[in-house]
């Protein structure tokens, strides 16, 4: 009987394992390939879904903040004849915020919701006939109050002369001034060397401010009641 001679491939160590290598190199290269392609479909994906807001548009720009944005002068004259309402006349919600002042025996409520337009952001009011002047900076939302030097039965000539660092300017007698306490620049001068003094005022709700003193009025500005 004739003997069969072993196979190479099953008596060759060193043959196996080539084969076996060449065999694993194989499987290796396929499954790097798929891995690529999958990695490439994968961001073909996520490009096409990313939202248009994501991407810049060449035209848009954004707004620098506040404190770095222009000077802008206004000149706006402060209100001199603020018409005011009764308490019982004011269809003001409880809990609209109001600047109250009390001057002369006589209480008085500003809507602050009526201020918050320039050319509302400055009254000039004579409650019991002593001069009050009430501002109001939307931006920062910052009240002041100020009243002269002596009751003189006029008005304050107090006013909105701009915008500056994000910041109301009011002006007097013919000066530009910080309404709060800040750096002084060539726009303006510092909050305290405005011409007039402080006068002290509560800020509070209509609710509040009415139960406390029931005979007071209110300005309410341009405010407008919701229908």
């Amino acid at each position: 009987m004739m003997n069969s001679l072993p196979s190479p491939r099953a008596s060759d160590p060193d043959l196996v394992r080539r084969e076996g290598f060449r065999l694993r190199g194989g499987k290796l290269t396929c499954v790097m390939a798929a891995a690529l392609v999958g990695i490439g479909v994968v961001l073909s994906v996520f490009w096409a879904l990313k939202p248009a807001a994501d991407q810049r548009v060449a035209h848009e720009t954004e707004d620098p903040p506040v404190e770095e944005q222009p000077d802008v002068v206004l000149v706006i004259p402060g209100i001199h004849q603020p018409r005011t309402l009764a308490a019982n006349e004011a269809s003001v919600p409880d809990d609209a915020a109001v600047v109250g002042i009390e001057a002369g025996g006589a209480y008085r409520a500003y809507l602050i919701q009526g201020m918050s337009t320039p050319s509302n952001h400055v009254v000039n009011d004579l409650p019991g006939g002593i001069p009050v002047s009430v501002a109001y900076c939307k931006l920062r939302d910052c009240v002041t109050a100020y009243t002269g030097a002596r009751a003189t039965g006029e008005r304050l000539d107090l006013g909105v002369y701009g915008l500056s660092r994000g910041r109301l300017v009011l002006m007097a007698r013919g000066g530009a001034y910080f309404q709060e306490r800040f750096e002084p620049a060539r726009f303006a001068e510092p909050a305290d060397r405005l011409p007039y003094s402080s006068y002290p005022f509560d800020r509070t709700t209509w609710g509040q401010w009415r139960h406390a003193h029931p005979d007071t009025d209110i300005y309410i500005g341009d405010w407008q009641p919701e229908n």
